[in-house]
């Protein structure tokens, strides 16, 4: 496992621009449904603890409330790259962004970690890496241009 302090664009853009201002934390819901740059918020909700996640290989639990944000980018026709951002509330944010990630081509979101950085202050944020699944690249038979830049498009996000 690895977590990364990252310093890019995408996600970490996103998260700058929702964390950066207090109103825009505070209001989780008026996230839902914007496009910041190529990525598309799908949905927004604010979280209360305790908050318990089984959708990756490790459950996670948040302890603090915060903004679940999830969205979707597509910059190739047949690429959907799904992730998700996480803001604590605007008093226990520390003004630093996590970006976390399994490592390698695994398709699953990193919650555990997600959780483990938002205790801490953090805003954090984890991806899919554009598909769902193993850390093989099956994913991509018959379509390898998804899975040459899906390393690097998520790795900057």
């Amino acid at each position: 496992m690895r977590s990364a302090l990252v310093s890019g664009t995408g996600i970490i853009s996103a998260a700058m621009l929702f964390g950066a201002s207090p109103a825009l934390a505070a209001d989780c819901r008026a996230l839902g449904g914007k496009t910041i740059g190529s990525a598309l918020v799908v949905k927004t909700n604010e979280v209360k603890p305790p908050f318990t996640t089984t959708m990756s290989a490790r459950p996670a639990t948040a302890t603090v409330p915060f903004c679940r944000v999830r969205g979707l980018l597509r910059p190739t026709a047949k690429s959907e790259i799904f992730f998700e951002v996480w803001l604590p509330a605007p008093e226990s944010w520390n003004g630093k962004y996590q970006g976390n990630a399994p490592g390698g081509y695994v398709g699953n979101m990193f919650y555990e970690m997600s959780a483990r950085g938002l205790r801490k202050g953090y805003a954090t944020s984890t991806t899919d890496d554009g598909h769902v699944g193993a850390n093989t690249l099956e994913w991509a038979i018959g379509h390898p241009e998804a899975a040459r830049p899906a390393r690097k498009r998520t790795q900057s996000l």
